[in-house]
């Protein structure tokens, strides 16, 4: 588009003095319009290959679901939807972002030049070019409430295309769309808006982000959010160490100069230190043209909620909704626990010794890579010492080239930090992890921090990771949370029934039509003398994925099943309570807790349900498929 645009100015020039003037430059202009249109033009010949290479990351999609690799849901559409738009539009108008900059910057260079000439005839101060600094003290305060979410594509330098609904995330609804013709005016886009996705543990965001980001053609950048900070904070000590007059503008210069598109994965701002820095970071990228694009578990609204000075936050919370559009992918199904091609060794009970472990690490390696235990005894180590930087090492206590053992308390109780992590995963593919404990907030609040952030790395990493505990998987968590609740229920109805469908006859006369609604279920749950408040969470957890005023009492057997399945030791005893021989009971997900509502003292309950999605994702097919790929080709 960009070369068939310019060869039309070209042409136009050329032609300017001959006699044919008007005839030429009228047809160079006609041509440079159809240039503008956004996502097709008039060349009805070509129309069904234009569709095709506008729509090719729709195409994607459409194939992953055709090779039941994913499975088609319609919350996950529009947002594929916003990605092929958010595509099209880095491929055809990020040039224009970058011409506008190389024209700010020589006027700055300019305003510099004739600031220097004043300041010496003129004794007057030097006059910098337009600095977008956030000012704190002349700031009016931020209403969050106020805050709206611009689904415009572009921020545009007039209010021409404001109400432009061809050019608005929102208004895309299928396919169809990307056939309209839509011209605008290319020199007055000023920033093309990043994007923001966010939403509860396995929905997709990072997944589908990911397919995109592959297909950028711009310079980019991709890392965790625990990452970025630690590469922001490295940056941040250099420059000062460099004396930099500002350190976060002389780092932000350099990233916008290097990356165009940076995608942050898991977004979060939990430190100080960290919200002070974004803040400052990130103002300055946005207006030099840096496009965001992030996923996060949280609302922007709540990011870094009853911080410490938060009100010194909110300038970026501001900023975000300028330069992004935000998207929440609320269809309320955790995919990671969907997948039923699990691997049962993976997560395994009950725990077992150094020596098992090391055993089973040995087999592993000898049967993957054709080799003998002679092989093994000269190449393993022991206590190996792992350089992480000039200041910090750790010691891997067994080595096999690129497999590791370690127990949990060499990783979480010890004063383990991100660099250790990251060194670990960057020497090993492979790790086995034994004797993991039961951790929350008030016994072991330290480790399960260190855990949750292991996890995250070890994830981001594709890292095969076999776990060994007498805990069950999502009990090793110990949240007082719907979790509790399900499962005071489902000893309580044991109690009184020797089966559900007793439970299910005894309700005949209280239910309608074999369903019941929430006064309904308030009812029955006095039965079990649970409280008003307790009952409601219930329903409201059991509703969230049909989200209807009536639920079949089959379907609260399904969510039983579910519970059971994941969060019970006896799963086997319990299962029997709800079998029936007329039925394939298959279980369906309750909604957790609504991650809007939680408070920043709460994040660890919150991100403990995203390290848990996550281990059950590690755990599938797909996943030891993808790490297959990456490393075992090599020792």
């Amino acid at each position: 588009m960009i070369i068939w645009y310019n060869y039309s100015v070209m042409y136009a020039k050329n032609f300017l003095r001959s006699k044919n003037y008007y005839k030429y430059y009228h047809s160079a202009k006609l041509f440079q319009r159809r240039q503008f249109s956004l996502f097709n033009n008039n060349d009805k010949n070509g129309e069904a290959n234009i569709l095709n290479n506008r729509t090719d990351f729709i195409q994607l999609y459409h194939n992953l679901i055709e090779t039941k690799k994913i499975e088609h849901d319609p919350y996950q559409f529009k947002l594929i939807l916003i990605l092929q738009a958010l595509e099209n539009n880095l491929n055809n108008y990020y040039h224009n972002v970058q011409d506008k900059k190389r024209k700010n910057m020589s006027t700055e260079i300019n305003n510099k030049k004739k600031s220097f000439l004043s300041s010496w005839f003129c004794s007057n101060k030097y006059i910098e070019g337009k600095d977008h600094s956030i000012n704190d003290s002349n700031d009016e305060p931020i209403i969050l409430d106020s805050l709206k979410n611009d689904d415009n594509f572009f921020l545009f330098d007039n209010d021409k295309y404001k109400n432009n609904k061809d050019l608005k995330y929102h208004d895309i609804k299928d396919e169809k769309y990307f056939m309209n013709e839509i011209n605008i005016e290319e020199k007055s886009i000023t920033y093309i808006r990043g994007l923001y996705i966010y939403g509860s543990v396995g929905r997709g965001k990072t997944y589908f982000l990911n397919l995109l980001f592959d297909r950028i053609k711009l310079n980019k950048l991709k890392m965790h959010y625990h990452n970025f900070m630690q590469e922001i904070h490295r940056k941040f000590h250099e420059e000062k160490m460099n004396n930099s007059e500002d350190p976060i503008k002389s780092i932000s210069i350099k990233m916008s100069e290097k990356y165009k598109v940076i995608f942050i994965d898991e977004f979060q701002v939990v430190h100080i230190s960290d919200a002070m820095v974004i803040k400052s970071l990130f103002n300055h990228l946005f207006y030099q043209g840096t496009i965001l694009l992030c996923t996060s578990n949280r609302n922007p609204i709540h990011l870094y909620h009853n911080g410490l000075n938060r009100d010194r936050f909110l300038p970026f919370i501001q900023l975000l909704f300028k330069f992004n559009y935000i998207f929440e992918i609320d269809n309320y199904h955790d995919f990671r626990l969907k997948n039923i091609h699990t691997k049962d060794d993976i997560y395994t009970l009950p725990n077992k010794t150094f020596e098992q472990v090391k055993n089973l690490c040995s087999d592993l390696y000898c049967r993957y890579y054709n080799k003998d235990i002679n092989y093994v005894r000269q190449n393993e180590k022991f206590n190996q010492t792992l350089v992480v930087s000039n200041f910090k090492k750790c010691i891997i206590p067994y080595m096999l080239n690129k497999y590791s053992i370690f127990s949990f308390q060499d990783l979480c109780s010890k004063n383990v930090s991100i660099d250790e992590y990251n060194a670990i995963s960057n020497n090993s593919h492979t790790i086995f992890i034994h004797n993991i404990e039961k951790m929350n907030e008030e016994s072991k609040g330290n480790e399960m921090r260190r855990f949750i952030l292991l996890i995250d790395i070890l994830y981001e990493k594709n890292t095969k990771v076999f776990f060994y505990s007498n805990i069950p998987l999502f009990q090793i968590f110990q949240t007082n949370c719907i979790i509790s609740h399900f499962q005071n229920l489902l000893e309580k109805m044991k109690s009184q029934y020797d089966h559900f469908k007793n439970f299910k006859e005894s309700l005949k006369e209280q239910l309608k039509d074999g369903a019941f609604n929430r006064e309904m279920f308030g009812s029955i749950m006095l039965l079990f003398d649970t409280k008003t408040e307790i009952s409601d969470k219930l329903f409201d957890a059991i509703n969230y994925n049909i989200n209807k005023e009536y639920i079949p009492i089959e379907y609260l057997r399904r969510v039983l099943c579910f519970h059971i399945m994941n969060y019970e030791i006896d799963i086997k005893g319990h299962l029997k309570f709800l079998e029936d021989e007329h039925l394939i009971v298959e279980p369906i997900p309750y909604l957790l807790f609504d991650e809007n509502d939680i408070d920043t003292s709460q994040e660890n309950t919150f991100a403990s349900m995203r390290t848990l999605s996550r281990i059950k994702h590690m755990c599938t097919s797909s996943y030891l498929d993808k790490h297959k790929k990456l490393y075992e080709n090599n020792i």
